[in-house]
């Protein structure tokens, strides 16, 4: 008879891990025949100690930044370090910016099949940061505010946690089961991904995953709005694939590594007439490792 496995969260009161990302980007925008490519790469740490486990079986976690990395190589060779990729305009007040985030903590819920309930400090963490480095002028708060919260704010951080925590199939599988999930592919793009799991083997308390999925627009995406300028994007289509190493006791995942590659238009709309509505075609492709380590 083969072996079921429960594969969701079994966190306990006072446990401590660390989980390290490491993402490479590489977009690719095509303006009227002339390509330009923007490579980022972003490392980020951080540390995790569960301080309790309610009665519907949620884990509250006490989170705090360990390491952030930021770098922004654009195709005429500049490199832009530990910034963020919304704002190049003042790469060493947003290194100070983002270095201070380093230690500080925030607290998040998460209920047993990796869906994130709740985060909570967040808005008191930005506003410390720019109290301690004494930034007064009134716009340049908001627009580093801005900044800090399109990469680290509650939403990006949920879809980044259940971009990790997001394979649980709430039901005991068995090696060659599969279940399905849709997840948010990316931090900068209104992109989901239809995914497959399958239970490849269990083994000595691990369980190996693999992940297929198409790519598309996600439903309901809102535009963004920049400089006046709405963006949307259109015809998105790609794929998704990659595998998991699962710890069995803890439903953790103890190593990630997933691939996606899409491509559609990017579409730009402005009240300016002389710019009006226009189209181009983007690219995106982008591998990201995973590892959670016990503390």
């Amino acid at each position: 008879m083969q072996k079921s496995v429960n594969l969701s969260l079994h966190l306990k009161k006072g446990d401590s891990y660390k989980v390290e990302t490491d993402r490479n980007e590489k977009v690719v925008y095509d303006i009227k025949g002339e390509k330009t490519e923007v490579e980022s790469k972003i490392k980020t740490s951080y540390l995790c100690h569960v301080t309790g486990i309610d009665d519907n079986k949620n884990a509250e976690i006490k989170v705090t930044f360990d390491a952030i990395s930021i770098k922004n190589n654009v195709d005429n060779g500049q490199t832009l370090v530990n910034n963020s990729p919304t704002m190049a305009k003042d790469t060493d007040k947003l290194s100070k910016v983002y270095s201070a985030l380093i230690g500080k903590s925030f607290r998040i819920k998460v209920g047993e099949y990796g869906k994130v309930k709740q985060i909570v400090g967040m808005d008191e963490l930005f506003k410390g940061i720019l109290d301690e480095l004494n930034i007064r002028d009134k716009k340049e708060r908001e627009e580093i505010k801005k900044d800090m919260k399109q990469n680290f704010g509650d939403e990006e951080l949920t879809k980044r946690i259940e971009r990790i925590t997001s394979l649980y199939p709430n039901k005991q599988v068995k090696m060659e089961d599969t279940w399905n999930k849709k997840v948010d592919v990316s931090d900068r793009f209104p992109v989901e991904a239809e995914s497959k799991y399958k239970l490849k083997d269990t083994a000595d308390g691990t369980s190996e995953i693999t992940v297929e999925g198409k790519i598309k627009n996600k439903e309901g995406a809102e535009p963004v709005i920049m400089n006046n300028i709405k963006i949307t994007y259109e015809d998105i289509e790609g794929a998704q694939k990659g595998t998991l190493s699962v710890n069995e006791e803890t439903g953790l995942i103890k190593r990630a590594e997933m691939e996606n590659k899409y491509a559609g238009k990017i579409k730009y709309l402005s009240d300016d007439p002389n710019m009006g509505s226009q189209t181009f075609p983007i690219s995106i492709e982008e591998k990201m490792t995973v590892n959670v380590l016990r503390q």
